[in-house]
Parts: C-alpha cells; sequence; structure tokens
C-alpha cells in the first residue's frame, strides 16, 4: 500500500504505515459497536481513526438493490 503525507506532518508516515498493527493493541477507544473509533496521540497530534466492519452478506446483495431502485 503506497502511503502518502502531507509534508507538513513527516512524522506521521510511520503512524499510517502500521496502522493496522497498532489499531488492536494502541490508542483510547471513543465508541465500540458496529465500527469502532479510537483516538491516537502521536507527537500531540491528536486523530481519530474509524475502523470499519465488513457489513452482513445479505445487506451486501440487498442494499445496492434498494439504492438503486430509490432512483428509478
Amino acid at each position: 500500500m503506497k502511503v502518502v503525507t502531507n509534508p507538513a506532518y513527516p512524522f506521521l508516515a510511520d503512524f499510517f504505515c502500521h496502522l493496522s498493527d497498532r489499531f488492536e493493541t494502541e490508542g483510547t477507544t471513543i465508541y465500540e459497536g458496529r465500527n469502532v473509533l479510537k483516538r491516537f496521540n502521536i507527537e500531540g497530534c491528536e486523530l481519530v481513526v474509524k475502523s470499519f466492519k465488513v457489513p452482513f452478506f445479505v445487506n451486501l446483495c440487498i442494499i445496492p438493490e434498494i439504492k438503486g431502485q430509490a432512483f428509478v
């Protein structure tokens, strides 16, 4: 995966490269439900990261059909 960070925040590049590993063990959980929100403080820069859960298989099949019909 290619990671591009704003030149004003070069110290965040390493954090983003290893985010998938760090998410489970680091940070402060703000919300935990279908998705998870965690707060991280990286060198004085406070970040909130959201982890998305994979939707149920039924939702993957039905929701696009419903949304498609709504616009017809």
